[in-house]
């Protein structure tokens, strides 16, 4: 988090032998973020509970959870505030990885190539249409199959000798280059790249990286 609560945050859930995890950036951060986490939180717990595991039927239900929760109507002047986020339900048995982002793409790693799988491009709640369908990729999954999923906290990141923000590229070459170090070591990796990165500047957001291996 960059304050003592963040706007970021991690769900797992489980349903009918699915495991799903997600990564959710909210408007904000600090306590507004945190609020926002909460009905988050709150609502991806509901949509489990109602046996939802198809990422794109849960995107739906959050976003007009969200909506109703914050009195949001589409294209309204009033409260925009939404999340951006990368859901994902495994599948073991079939060796399938169902996934869906609302503005967060996923990333897997095989054999040191990245494949990318993109996200509808609307973020959940705000002004985005109560109708809005979310796709969903069906990933096939194989053993060592590194799969992650983020918020823009750690490409956001301003540093380096001139200052400037990481990047995505950068983030994604700094992904690929620890593949030959041992998976349960990747946090360490990523906290001291980011640490070195950013040196003496303030962190800007919250940052959030998921990493599965499978």
């Amino acid at each position: 988090p960059r304050n003592v609560v963040s706007g970021d945050f991690y769900w797992c859930g489980t349903q009918n032998g699915m495991n799903m995890m997600a990564a959710v950036d909210c408007t904000g951060h600090g306590v507004p973020g945190a609020l926002m986490s909460m009905i988050g939180i709150d609502k991806l717990n509901e949509a489990v509970a109602g046996n939802l595991t198809n990422p794109s039927a849960i995107l739906s239900f959050l976003n007009t959870g969200i909506k109703t929760t914050l009195q949001q109507r589409d294209n309204s002047s009033g409260s925009q505030d939404g999340m951006d986020i990368a859901i994902c339900c495994f599948d073991f048995k079939k060796k399938i990885l169902h996934f869906a982002g609302a503005q967060r793409p996923l990333w897997l790693i095989r054999n040191d190539e990245l494949f990318e799988y993109k996200a509808t491009k609307v973020s959940v709640g705000g002004t985005t249409s109560n109708t809005q369908k979310f796709a969903t990729h069906d990933i096939p999954i194989q053993k060592n199959d590194s799969v992650y999923f983020f918020t823009d906290g750690f490409a956001d990141q301003f540093g380096g000798a001139e200052g400037k923000k990481m990047k995505t590229k950068n983030f994604r070459e700094l992904l690929l280059s620890m593949q030959t170090i041992p998976f349960l070591e990747h946090e360490k990796f990523l906290d001291e790249k980011l640490t070195q990165w950013q040196a003496n500047f303030e962190q800007v957001d919250d940052i959030l990286v998921i990493g599965i291996k499978v």
